[in-house]
């Protein structure tokens, strides 16, 4: 029988006795590179402590004030919804929950529009990975379900809890599966949160898949042809567009039970 490979890898038949399917994330993530996943929070952090400390720290009530004015209001006379939020800020950096309201009812929403870019930046998860391991049995995943099952475990093992995991995997003959109706919209991200693809068109197009973005859950590159080990052959049995390949021959050895 043969079984494809990923469009990653190369479009030989695979040779090597240990198979290795991808897996992705079905809950949609946040989409970044790796500079947005790593620096963003940090970024938004430190800007966002300096800021407070500055603000806390200098009064724009007081005499002498550095504080730029408000061009509204200086153009017209008039309070726009924006004036007072820095002295409402300071008041709440201060600890003067009640004097900030006073000095303008927004500031909460404003400093939860503020601390937003940091909290999407931390939420962007793995979202893709190609399995470090196997099932032992070659193809034998168990079907889609013991597919899914392994890739959860090899997830959750590297520290990605609370999502839901799906392989990368078609199935032929009646009721056939489409690998791409089954991993969710996207964008997904790998290990190391480099994006892969940032919905499904673009999975199954112009993609980001290249062996040193194709890693493991670990973070890791895989072997493959031209390396030592060459560790294994990546399977899903689907076509470039995503979609399960017609009945005739057996492309994903007996819907992933035969090994």
């Amino acid at each position: 029988m043969t079984v494809n490979e990923t469009r990653s890898t190369s479009s030989r038949p695979p040779t090597s006795t240990e198979t290795a399917c991808t897996c992705n994330m079905s809950r949609p993530a946040y989409a970044g590179g790796v500079s947005i996943r790593r620096a963003a929070p940090v970024l938004c952090g430190c800007a966002g402590v300096a800021a407070a400390v500055f603000v806390t720290l200098n009064d724009p009530a007081a005499p002498g004030s550095h504080y730029p004015q408000c061009v509204f209001r200086t153009s017209t006379g008039l309070w726009c919804p924006g004036c007072g939020l820095t002295r409402g800020f300071h008041q709440l950096f201060s600890g003067h929950l009640l004097q900030a309201l006073n000095e303008n009812l927004f500031v909460p929403v404003a400093l939860t529009f503020l601390l937003a870019p940091s909290a999407l930046a931390q939420d962007m998860k793995m979202g893709f990975f190609v399995t470090s391991v196997g099932s032992g049995k070659g193809a034998d995943l168990g079907g889609l379900d013991g597919a899914d099952k392994h890739c959860q475990t090899l997830a959750e093992a590297a520290g990605s809890t609370g999502q839901t995991w799906r392989a990368y995997l078609s199935t032929q003959g009646d009721g056939a599966v489409n690998a791409r109706d089954r991993i969710g919209a996207g964008p997904w991200a790998n290990a190391k949160g480099e994006v892969i693809a940032k919905d499904v068109a673009e999975l199954h197009g112009a993609n980001n898949l290249t062996k040193a973005t194709a890693l493991s859950e670990k973070g890791e590159v895989v072997n493959g042809r031209g390396d030592t080990p060459n560790m294994h052959d990546i399977l899903t049995g689907t076509q470039a567009d995503g979609t399960a390949f017609a009945v005739g021959e057996d492309r994903t050895c007996g819907n992933w039970t035969l090994s």
